[in-house]
């Protein structure tokens, strides 16, 4: 789930109130910026259902063997 997403990275104690809930915040540089995320899940309605109560305006990202993908590659192919 991706929480915010900034030009220069944020300092830890900036990071540290980006999410108070008990998943860590994690960041990767991605096409020119620095992308915070929370949580790890294994299918898309997981994730919408930790979306709905961190209230924020957060949006579901997908990986694949640590990079990132398209939202809709990753739906189809949790359905095969």
């Amino acid at each position: 789930m991706q929480i915010i997403a900034v030009k220069n990275a944020l300092p830890n104690i900036k990071v540290d109130n980006l999410y108070k809930g008990n998943k860590n915040v994690t960041a990767s540089y991605h096409e020119g910026l620095w992308k915070y995320m929370v949580g790890r899940f294994d299918n898309y309605d997981d994730a919408r259902n930790f979306q709905d109560g961190i209230g924020r305006d957060s949006f579901v990202v997908a990986f694949k063997d640590g990079e990132r993908i398209n939202i809709v590659q990753a739906i189809n192919e949790t359905k095969q």
